[in-house]
């Protein structure tokens, strides 16, 4: 139930966006990826769920060239 994953972050790095269904099957997976991300690296992943409402709370604004 794990639909996909982006590696981002704006030059930074070390950020991956996972799009997944909302399902225990997708916790489990992601759980795995978490575990997974720490025995190679060593270090423990932060992570963060949700999204923000975005545009819903906080408007557009439009860029005219």
């Amino acid at each position: 139930d794990l639909l996909g994953a982006k590696i981002t972050g704006g030059g930074a790095g070390g950020t991956v966006a996972i799009l997944g269904k909302n399902t225990p099957q997708a916790q489990t997976a992601f759980q795995r990826v978490a575990e997974r991300y720490q025995q190679w690296s060593n270090e423990d992943a932060y992570l963060f769920e949700g999204s923000s409402p975005g545009c819903d709370a906080f408007g557009i604004h439009s860029i005219v060239f």
